[in-house]
């Protein structure tokens, strides 16, 4: 979603084309969607949905995405973002479950936890044995939890042909974030085999905008170059 800066300030961007600027060179993305303002969204905010192409494995970082229009290109600074593509296929034997990838914030927006529904789809068991994110500037510890009472497991067991519930938590952030969009990579094992890893739907975390005033003080806090014409 693009903010605008102020009454004055805000470029008129209906974005035909997308790139992101990566360490490993640019990656030009498709244009979903671009939606203008409506009853859903704070007024002079736009909404876009951008396609990712297929990709060679590898990490790609970025912190600028270029949007191009009739009236030429504009760089927005749009944090810190990490892609991370797991060579092989994706996995046919743990799949993402029916229901909603959930997140917890609290204190300002520290990330405390997230709920996963995971299936099993073979005739072994499966033992979840942890969790990952990449978030850049935030290194962030998960555990593994059980619930009543809530205590810290070094694996989650899943029995063959089941869906099972996993919830991850963690010890400390580090320091309280506004907004973030991680993908957790979940480490598991099927049966005696070695671990292997997954890559699910990513999940936001975030404060959120209950009124205008939010959205006015956390606009105050973007740095100059957030959004910046090109020659």
């Amino acid at each position: 979603m693009l903010l605008p800066r102020g009454e004055t300030q805000t470029p008129a961007v209906d974005p035909t084309s997308a790139t992101l600027q990566t360490a490993q060179g640019p990656i030009d993305l498709s244009v979903a969607t671009a939606s203008g303002a409506n009853e859903d969204l704070f007024v002079g905010t736009t909404r876009l949905e951008l396609g990712l192409p297929v990709l060679e494995p590898g990490t790609y970082r970025a912190e600028f995405l270029d949007l191009a229009d009739e009236s030429g290109t504009w760089r927005f600074r749009v944090g810190e973002f990490v892609v991370n593509v797991l060579p092989g296929h994706a996995p046919d034997d743990l799949e993402r479950a029916g229901g909603t990838t959930t997140s917890r914030a609290y204190d300002g927006g520290s990330v405390q936890a997230f709920e996963i529904g995971l299936r099993n789809t073979t005739s072994e068991p499966i033992e979840v044995t942890g969790a990952s994110t990449d978030i850049p500037g935030l290194p962030v510890r998960w555990v593994l939890v059980e619930r009543d009472p809530i205590r810290k497991v070094d694996r989650v067991g899943i029995p063959a042909g089941k869906t099972v519930t996993v919830t991850v938590g963690t010890e400390s952030t580090g320091k309280p974030v506004s907004f973030v969009l991680a993908t957790p990579e979940i480490t598991y094992r099927l049966g005696t085999a070695p671990e292997q890893h997954a890559i699910f739907d990513p999940i936001e975390f975030q404060s959120g905008f209950g009124q205008p005033s939010d959205v006015t003080a956390y606009r105050a806090t973007l740095p100059g170059d957030a959004c910046a014409a090109q020659p």
